[in-house]
């Protein structure tokens, strides 16, 4: 397949991403509009998502809860599988409208040269408290139909195999509301495990909003934003402070957009910590309550992608939301720059956006007749061949599917 002029393909080399897994494949059930949903290589014969993957589609379609879903997967590694249920409203109100039955996650990645498949299913007793009812992890096989488990539980009880041991070990969890791999993945004597942990447990999700960004947080350096960047403030205060260098990075690219010469953190006699904006044209500094939403996006998105400790996957909400059309393709090179060294998944609302990159890299939402969204990858069912990006066929509703 042919990319045209202008557009951006992200390398699927994952060999410059060191040891880090490679997300390829996603297969969601029952958990909300996403009632049976597929993305990249979860099935045989699939390509694989690529480092850097857009999704698009109308209202409701489930763009924002594709990245939830992620997120709370996350959640239940971090902070266990019932309290995640609850920020979510109960177990009740993630599984599918008028549906019953499990919630279930497949995860396909690729870890040195391994090609492996994380299953976790989800349900909930007669009391809706939410339990682990399997979880597996198995590899393919060259050349092999069957997979090997290298983690199979049911109700709690299964194997886990050590890679310097023949025979399996029996495993009972004594709570089932534990994922196996939070449990058994802090022992060094399942590695795969342990890195399957530290990957989905370092999993990013951004969703930023301008009026938290303009709060004015307690005067403390923070390493990383927040899930909506109520503490911008404070993670350039601990670049000043730890990784000048970058942070001066950041201010080159910054202002070599919008013109901003220089960003400099203040505290308050209370103690609370704001941003002063130095624009060309004025001597007096803007604070980060004058500043526009378009303007305080893009410092956002610059830390988040200059992070000098960026996470495994990093899933951005709508990045091009608020941009003017001259931000959007210089935009989706510093993403493709950046995909390189962590993995990306960004939701997208405007074609201009979707038109700079590569028509691999576009998956498309929509809704089915019964209400529950289907994915596939914009491209492969699309007419778009020639030099007319796909972000214009989408906006012009002529990716319709074509049976």
């Amino acid at each position: 397949m042919s990319v045209a002029q202008g557009q951006l393909h992200p390398s699927r080399q994952g060999k410059e991403r060191g040891q880090v897994p490679k997300l390829e494949g996603i297969r969601i059930r029952n958990y909300r509009v996403l009632h049976d949903i597929s993305l990249g290589s979860i099935a045989r014969g699939k390509r694989p998502l690529t480092q850097l993957t857009a999704v698009v589609g109308d209202h409701g379609t489930g763009k924002s809860t594709l990245l939830d879903a992620l997120a709370f997967l996350s959640a239940c590694l971090k902070d266990g599988l019932e309290a995640s249920c609850d920020a979510h409203g109960g177990f009740g109100r993630l599984r599918s409208l008028g549906q019953v039955g499990a919630i279930e996650f497949e995860i396909a990645y690729e870890d040195n040269g391994e090609e492996l498949v994380y299953k976790l299913v989800l349900d909930a007793d007669r009391h809706g408290r939410p339990y682990v009812a399997e979880e597996s992890l198995a590899r393919s096989e060259p050349g092999q139909k069957n997979a090997f488990f290298l983690l199979t539980l049911r109700e709690g009880r299964g194997y886990a195999m050590r890679p310097d041991a023949d025979m399996a070990d029996a495993v009972e969890l004594a709570d089932r509301q534990k994922l196996a791999i939070a449990v058994l993945g802090n022992l060094k004597r399942y590695p795969r495990l342990s890195a399957l942990r530290s990957h989905i447990r370092g999993w990013q999700h951004h969703a930023f909003s301008p009026d938290a960004a303009r709060s004015l947080p307690c005067a403390v350096p923070q390493t990383r934003l927040d899930l909506n960047g109520a503490n911008l403030a404070n993670v350039v205060l601990f670049l000043e402070r730890d990784h000048p260098m970058v942070l001066r990075d950041i201010l080159k690219d910054f202002s070599g957009r919008i013109g901003i010469e220089a960003i400099e953190t203040e505290k308050t006699a209370d103690g609370r910590l704001i941003l002063r904006f130095h624009k060309r044209a004025f001597q007096t500094p803007l604070f980060t309550q004058h500043m526009s939403d378009g303007t305080l996006r893009l410092l956002a998105l610059l830390l988040l992608l200059h992070d000098p400790a960026l996470p495994p996957l990093l899933c951005l909400k709508e990045p091009d939301k608020g941009l003017c059309q001259s931000l959007l393709a210089p935009l989706a090179r510093k993403l493709l720059e950046r995909a390189h060294n962590t993995q990306l998944l960004v939701t997208a609302n405007n074609p201009c956006f979707v038109d700079a990159l590569a028509p691999d890299t576009v998956w498309l939402l929509e809704k089915g007749d019964n209400g529950f969204a289907h994915a596939r990858r914009a491209f492969d069912n699309s007419p778009w061949q020639g030099p007319t990006g796909q972000g214009s066929h989408w906006y012009s509703a002529s990716f319709a599917a074509r049976e």
